[in-house]
């Protein structure tokens, strides 16, 4: 079967197992995971869990079971905590 040519090569597995690719799940305003309601506007705490939404299609409290729950960080924090080898 060829591949449409806006999907990802693991979208045809992820509609199979979810329901829908990360794109459509996205179009229709849902978590491909927990099938929630999703605005991009106002469910995420930071811009780069908007960005992870983008790319996963992952709501807010998904995004923090496999990444966990922090608090976010500005990026001045983590290149200091990078740069001073602090791995708290």
């Amino acid at each position: 079967m060829a591949q449409n040519e806006d999907e990802r090569p693991g979208d045809p597995f992820l509609r199979q197992m979810l329901g829908y690719s990360p794109k459509e799940a996205r179009a229709a305003g849902l978590c491909i995971v927990c099938k929630k309601s999703v605005n991009p506007k106002t469910d995420f705490k930071d811009e780069l869990s908007i960005r992870e939404y983008g790319i996963t299609a992952h709501c807010q409290s998904c995004q923090d079971k496999v990444f966990g729950a922090e608090e976010p960080q500005n990026s001045s924090t983590v290149f200091s905590t990078i740069l001073d080898g602090d791995d708290n």
